[in-house]
């Protein structure tokens, strides 16, 4: 059924009010009949049942349509009956042709006709509508003798046509309405469609870039893994495997510099360093985020100036914590990363440097352990070396006829094998020390502490050489920092060689006989070494032969 005919004809509403209609006409029927005098009460009663009965039948076929066709015969069987009720009514209500309930009715089956069955409902009812009447009129005339005015009838015609020809067009501009009704809600609807279609295929996109994201993310976590790992088993030295780490794990990350912090007592200490030019000499405070990193296992952005002394240049800085077990000993060190922006760390970026420190730490583990077992045999190779000085140091005493030389000789003995660098200065009766032998593992440092020794002669009573003659104990300075070096200068110049010479560690021993001080030896090294209270030790052994050696010729100091 089309637009403007199945639309009616299939609403509920519509079949409703024909069914109430229906019965309605039958309540008129009986009101009306007392005043029909032509009409007994057997033609009453067909008309009112037929019209009740009717009523129900299709309404009860009308619930149980399923489909357009079903509809298209609901509504020709509805036109039928109506068609048999209207004419029965006429010619049982019409004594008089000019009665206006024959037109009214014609009028009535032809607009529900139409609504019913569309253009051709509307021909079919007119057509019939003023059959019947002509019929009916002629039959009166014929049988009756009442002639119907002619102009009547051509007004019933008329008004019938126009009624089929005003509701049909009605129909149709309904059908056209809510055709384009239609349209507009297909239109919207495909609109939404087409919107939800793009905000879905947004959303797989997001999707798809966030899948692709993370994947990256994956593989260059993996790869930067992977190098470490690749690194840690090239590698079994921390010397070895400590710089070469850093520098690529610097440039994995973008960091501008890095650096492994080891815990020494309340500071940090560098072990190793990289896109720095120097190392911090002395101990970092621990104090702040980086305090806090020791104790997390979650890699940390640094926020305070916790780190400045070590690297002042960075603008932020990254902080993971690497657990070292040695032996049933766990000891914690920090891989500190510096950033020329500022570091916000993710998740992915966490689980990156939290892989990386496992890695780092395993392989300072390894390392530290080796180191350990290699530092138990250095350490028996050195107490032989130590025990082969002392040794060479007696012979020294023994073998040459004046103090000056058994002293050169001695302080060969002790540079390089003990420190970098050994002076001997004899202490003069007027309270001067004078410089009677110096050795150093390079020629040049060598020329320095001679030119030092006669430019600058030590009688100012002040400093850490003059503490070690007047305690007449050893002294040890492990780290040197800007402090303990301008302690250890007798001027400008010296100032500027112990920076220069990048001087680390000092000690110095007195050499005292029978109580009196003779004069004192200095252990000094450079780079990387410090020296030991081991070698303090040794040192005083030596002391104690440097003293020998002066007595032996007799020589009495004040």
């Amino acid at each position: 059924m089309d637009g403007p005919r199945g639309a009616p004809a299939e609403a509920p509403h519509f079949e409703h009010a024909i069914t109430l209609a229906r019965i309605g006409g039958a309540v008129v029927v009986v009101l009306v009949a007392p005043f029909l005098p032509n009409l007994g009460p057997g033609f009453v009663g067909l008309l009112a049942g037929s019209l009740v009965v009717a009523a129900i039948v299709l309404h009860v076929l009308s619930t149980r349509v399923r489909d357009a066709g079903g509809s298209v015969r609901l509504s020709w069987a509805a036109f039928a009956f109506d068609t048999l009720v209207v004419f029965f009514a006429i010619l049982l209500l019409t004594p008089d042709p000019m009665w206006p309930i024959v037109p009214l009715m014609a009028v009535l089956l032809v607009i529900t006709t139409t609504f019913r069955l569309g253009t051709a409902g509307a021909i079919g009812s007119t057509l019939l509508a003023s059959v019947g009447v002509l019929a009916i009129a002629a039959w009166r005339d014929r049988a009756l003798g009442l002639e119907a005015p002619t102009a009547y009838l051509a007004f019933d015609l008329i008004m019938y046509g126009l009624t089929a020809v005003i509701v049909t067009s009605m129909l149709r501009e309904v059908g056209v309405l809510r055709r384009e009704r239609l349209a507009l809600i297909v239109r919207a609807s495909d609109a939404d469609a087409l919107r939800a279609s793009e905000r879905e295929r947004a959303a797989l996109l997001e999707h798809e870039r966030q899948a692709r994201t993370a994947a990256e993310l994956a593989v260059t976590r993996l790869d930067a893994v992977q190098r470490i790992s690749d690194i840690v088993l090239r590698h079994a030295s921390a010397d070895e495997l400590l710089p070469e780490t850093l520098r690529t794990l610097a440039h994995i990350v973008g960091a501008r510099a890095a650096a492994i912090l080891t815990r020494d007592g309340g500071g940090l200490v560098a072990r190793a360093v990289f896109g720095m030019e120097h190392a911090p000499r002395a101990p970092i405070p621990l104090r702040g985020d980086a305090q806090r990193a020791l104790a997390s296992d979650d890699p940390t952005a640094v926020r305070d100036d916790s780190l400045v002394p070590l690297d002042a240049l960075a603008t932020s800085y990254v902080v993971a914590r690497l657990l070292v077990r040695i032996g049933r000993r766990a000891h914690a060190s920090l891989l500190y990363l510096g950033y020329d922006r500022v570091q916000d760390l993710t998740a992915d970026d966490r689980a990156l440097f939290g892989g990386i420190g496992e890695r780092l730490a395993t392989a300072l583990d390894r390392a530290d352990r080796l180191a350990a077992e290699w530092g138990a045999r250095v350490a028996a190779e050195t107490a032989a070396g130590r025990a082969q000085l002392l040794s060479d140091a007696a012979d020294a005493i023994l073998g040459e006829r004046d103090t000056t030389t058994r002293l050169a000789r001695m302080a060969r003995l002790v540079a390089p094998k003990l420190a970098d660098d050994c002076t001997i200065d004899l202490l003069r009766p007027d309270g001067t020390l004078e410089r009677v032998a110096v050795a150093s593992a390079s020629a040049e440092r060598e020329a320095d502490l001679w030119t030092v020794a006669r430019r600058y002669p030590d009688a100012s009573g002040r400093g850490p050489l003059r503490q070690v003659l007047g305690a007449r104990a050893p002294l040890l300075i492990e780290h040197a920092g800007p402090d303990e070096l301008a302690g250890l200068a007798r001027g400008p110049e010296h100032l500027r060689l112990l920076i220069d010479r990048d001087v680390r560690s000092w000690a110095g021993v007195p050499i005292v006989r029978d109580g009196a001080v003779l004069g004192a030896l200095q252990l000094i090294d450079v780079g990387s070494r410090s020296l030991t209270p081991d070698d303090v030790a040794t040192a005083q052994a030596v002391a104690l032969r440097a003293a020998s050696a002066v007595d032996r010729d007799g020589v009495t100091m004040g």
